[in-house]
């Protein structure tokens, strides 16, 4: 498929996208509600007074409403509008993120299934934490993806821009798996990334040792800095983080971590603020999108490879077909090719036409029988006509 042909069709999912959810929002009649009363902490954020604080999740959402709020007034539309902005986003950006790690199938099949599910739909009528968090989870799979892509195309060079972008992705991610424990998943694909990197830069790493008159700027990163720079950026995103709560809570950076841990407890209804439906619906979209796509470049691959087989086995009759003639075996009832293909043996039911002999005719005037010698020679024709010497002939 052409590259302008992808892009329009990429360009016509999108906005199906964002014309269904637009479309949902304004026929619904029904009134948002404040089910976990995150806009009413907002609200009395704006009168400066404190907030509960159940996760880290529900923290940041509360401050960003709050701070919403200011420029909106207290009006609960504006806070359902955010909610369905923040939904067509992150979609967009998960399939972006999605696409450059996994491929544009894996992308294409799991963000449809997502963004069809009744469930997301209905989480833009509340003031809820999964849209504002998956927006985050979004942009740091994206990261992730220029990452990976980058890798594959261009290689991952040691220069202080490229380190910097792993800090960063790496502290981003670290912020997000303080919020919730669904940001480990972002870790697993990051390892999945490295391991990639490892296999797909171990020659080109091998060369450059050997090439030691490589100027730096060329020089590809080793894929231990890769995984240093990322991981030392999640543990400073995740220390940064418990330690701005330290500050909002009052306690030690100890007691911190053992309330972060405990927010476990609550998984089989929400956990640290997310519906667990969300996360369950998310890993197995996902799922089932790489494994359609591993499906699809699997039976892809393998048909490439046949035909790759039968073109080289015909050009290679074509080019010694006595040498295939000789080394094929004849054994009772099958026949074995050069290639180890046995061909089996059938009588044929039609008459085969009889071997030409080749035969030598010749008239033998020797007549044993003297009579019958006799009898020849005397015996005439009418065409028998004797001639003389005084015979005259006329030719027309």
């Amino acid at each position: 498929m052409k590259k302008k042909t992808q892009i329009l069709l990429i360009s016509l999912w999108g906005l199906a996208v964002a014309g269904s959810r637009i479309l949902y929002f304004s026929l619904n009649r029904r009134p948002v509600v404040d089910t976990y009363e995150y806009f009413a902490n907002a609200m009395i954020q704006v009168e400066k007074s404190s907030a509960p604080f159940t996760s880290g999740l529900a923290y940041a959402y509360t401050e960003f409403l709050s701070r919403l709020l200011r420029f909106t007034g207290n009006r609960i539309e504006a806070v359902s509008i955010f909610q369905m902005i923040t939904q067509i986003l992150w979609i967009i950006f998960l399939f972006a993120g999605i696409s450059m790690i996994f491929g544009k199938l894996a992308a294409v099949v799991s963000m449809t299934i997502l963004a069809a599910l009744p469930v997301i739909f209905n989480s833009m009528l509340e003031p809820s934490t999964e849209n504002f968090y998956m927006l985050h989870l979004s942009l740091v799979l994206m990261l992730l993806g220029v990452f990976s892509m980058q890798t594959r195309k261009k290689g991952w060079f040691e220069r202080r821009i490229y380190e910097l972008y792993l800090l960063t992705a790496g502290f981003y991610l670290g912020v997000i798996c303080i919020w919730n424990y669904t940001g480990f998943s972002l870790l697993l694909i990051g390892v999945y990334i490295i391991i990639c990197n490892y296999v797909l830069l171990k020659e080109k790493i091998k060369a450059q040792k050997e090439k030691k008159e490589e100027k730096p700027k060329n020089q590809i990163m080793r894929v231990f800095y890769q995984g240093f720079w990322l991981l030392f950026g999640i543990f400073a995103g995740m220390f940064t983080t418990l330690m701005k709560y330290t500050g909002r809570t009052g306690q030690t950076l100890g007691q911190q971590f053992d309330w972060w841990m405990i927010q476990l407890r609550s998984f089989p209804n929400r956990c640290q603020d997310i519906s667990t439906w969300l996360i369950v619906v998310l890993v197995m979209s996902v799922f089932i999108g790489i494994l359609c796509n591993m499906v699809f470049f699997a039976v892809k691959k393998k048909k490439a490879g046949q035909a790759e087989e039968n073109n080289k086995v015909l050009e290679e009759a074509a080019e010694s077909p006595e040498e295939e003639s000789d080394m094929e075996e004849t054994h009772e009832g099958y026949v074995t090719t050069a290639d180890g293909r046995q061909i089996k043996l059938l009588d044929n039911p039609l008459p085969v036409p009889k071997k030409h002999v080749k035969r030598e005719m010749r008239f033998d005037f020797d007549f044993e029988d003297e009579g019958k010698k006799e009898n020849c020679i005397e015996e005439k024709s009418d065409f028998d006509i004797e001639i003389s010497e005084n015979d005259d002939f006329d030719l027309i």
